[in-house]
Formats: C-alpha cells, structure tokens, sequence
C-alpha cells in the first residue's frame, strides 16, 4: 500500500512539473554569445602569427569581423571590415574554423541564426613612408639603425659627391698639358629602376708644357684651367655605376685682365664623357627625413674612373683625357618600409 502510494505521488508531480517546464522552456530568450569569454575569444585571433610585412598593413588599424551564426551556434566569417589583404584574410578565416559553437540567439525558446561582431585592434610594430604620421620628425631623427628589427630602401633617393680629381690628356694635347689636379662635384637623383640622373661640374688645373701655336700678345698662363659642367645620366649595378656625362667644356689659355677683355683666350666646346664610380661605405646608415619622407643617408669614400673626349675650338686643344678620383659620396636613399624594435 506504501509504495502504491508513493507512486502514485510521484506520477503526481512528474504530470504537474512537466508543462511547467515545457513553458519556462518556451519563455527562454537570449542574444548570440561566445561560449568563452569575450576577451578570450578576441585572444585567439591576436594569436594569429602574422608577417611582419602583414603587421606592418594592421597595426593601429581598427578591424571589424562580422559573423554569421547558425541555429546550432556555428560561427562563420561572413564579412572583414578594415582588411584588404588577401593572406590576412585568409588567416582569419582559417582561425574561425577552429572556434568552438556559440551560444545560439534563442527567442521564446526556439535556436535562430544571428549576427556576432567582433571589433579588434592590433599594435602597430611598423611604419611606412605613406604613414610617417605614426612618429614626430624628432623622433624620428632620435633613432639608430640599430633601433630597427629591419629596413627596407626603395631604391629612389639621392646622391652628392665633392672630392678630388685628377687628368691627363692623349695624343695631341699632351704635348702641351702636364698632369693637372682638380676638384669635381655631382649631384644626381636615382628612380625606382637604379637610373640616374643629374648634373655634374669639374674644375683642373693642367701645367702649361708647351705653348698652343695660336697668335696672341699676351703670355700663355703656366696653369691652364679647364673647366666642365653639364648633365649626368646612368645606372647602379648593385655596389657600382656607370654614369654618361655630356658636358660644355672650356680651357683658358691666357689671363683675364677684366671684364670684356679683347685678349683674354679660352677654347670653347663640348666634353662627352664615360665613368665609373665604386663607392666604400664608411661609418653608420643614419635614418633621416628626406623631404618629410623617412629615408637613410649613407657615407661612402668613392673612387672613380673615366675617360672623356674634349672637342673644343682649338684643334691642338682637341682630344682625349683620362681621369681618376677620390671622393666623398653622401647616398639618401627613401625607406620603403620599415619595423621597430617593439622595446621603444
């Protein structure tokens, strides 16, 4: 009779309990959720091991992931906001595969699909030329090179060179010019394919060996000065150039006694020209602004070599001359991109 009784009690409260569960069951909404903690969840992706060529595309960059979550709490990556990099994309969405189901949106008790937002930001680790906003111009001068995790030039930039030179005539007029030291400089711009371009100016000063048969009264100096200036062009070759010079080209034979001086004699004409340079760094790449753009300058002793042909107004004055030199070469170079060491 007990257990009849207990039973019966039993069936009792299983029959009154089951519809009120099935109705706080109906009663249950709730919004789509992780299952892990939000922080946890924004972890897994800040995980993500990135390049530092695709850090350098995300950093500081707000990101947006919009996920489209099924009925059964399984996310997909439906949309990337802020991103346009096929690779980081893809990491993305490889990193999403791996997530476990989410709690589904639930209204009146029934799974429904919804959409997840997950907002990110990652660190900036690198700057580029286009975004040099990221640092102070100080700042930017403070650094070293050796701040740096890694550096990578364009090849546009510029380059001075200022030193010595030295030259020496063939065949005919070497029988009236010695050995002559002189000073030589060069400014010229390089573009994206290593082409160079520029101008160029050289001062000697030639001993006057013999006189040039030319009639005149006034005495023929013992040092003859002849003077080039012109336009470069060329290319590098990975550590050297070979460089074309097109010059106006004059050698003065006698002194100028003033202004507008009827006797003063100078041939006149034209020096096409061919060098090759070999600059040798010396000291530490410095990094520079050039031009409000990140860059690198670079210090080089620089030894060159070339041969040019003087075709002037005096036929004994015509012919080739020889060349060599030692220099100082200052090489800007633009920055292309660059990583700093996370430390600073």
């Amino acid at each position: 009779m007990k257990n009849t009784f207990k039973s019966l009690l039993l069936l009792g409260l299983f029959l009154t309990a089951t519809p009120f569960w099935a109705q706080v069951n109906e009663n249950i909404t709730q919004e789509v959720s992780p299952k892990q903690d939000l922080t946890d969840l924004a972890l897994i992706y800040y995980s993500i091991d990135f390049t530092p060529e695709q850090r350098a595309l995300i950093g500081n960059q707000p990101i947006e992931l919009i996920f489209k979550v099924a009925e059964d709490g399984a996310p997909t990556l439906h949309k990337i906001n802020g991103v346009t990099d096929d690779g980081i994309q893809s990491l993305l969405e490889e990193t999403t595969q791996t997530l476990p189901n989410f709690n589904p949106k639930m209204v009146n008790g029934k799974a429904e699909s919804a959409v997840f937002f997950l907002n990110l930001q990652y660190p900036s680790y690198e700057f580029t030329s286009s975004a040099a906003a990221f640092i102070t111009n100080t700042q930017f001068h403070q650094l070293k090179t050796s701040d740096f995790e890694s550096i990578t030039l364009d090849n546009t930039g510029g380059d001075l060179l200022i030193g010595f030179v030295a030259n020496q005539f063939i065949g005919n007029p070497s029988r009236y010019n010695g050995i002559g030291p002189g000073i030589k400089m060069d400014y010229t711009f390089n573009d994206s394919k290593n082409f160079l371009y520029g101008i160029n100016m050289s001062i000697y000063g030639n001993k006057n060996k013999m006189d040039y048969p030319i009639h005149t009264n006034v005495p023929q100096m013992n040092n003859r000065a002849v003077l080039m200036i012109g336009l470069s062009f060329g290319k590098w070759f990975d550590k050297f150039n070979i460089q074309a010079d097109l010059n106006y080209a004059a050698q003065s034979i006698t002194e100028k006694q003033y202004e507008k001086d009827p006797n003063w004699v100078q041939f006149k004409g034209f020096s096409p020209g061919v060098s090759m340079h070999y600059p040798i760094l010396i000291g530490k790449q410095k990094p520079t602004l050039y031009y409000g753009l990140p860059a690198v300058v670079s210090h080089y002793v620089n030894f060159h070599g070339g041969m040019r042909y003087l075709a002037l107004s005096q036929k004994q004055a015509s012919g080739l001359m020889f060349e060599l030199g030692l220099s100082y070469r200052m090489r800007v170079r633009n920055i292309e991109s660059y990583v700093i060491k996370s430390k600073l």
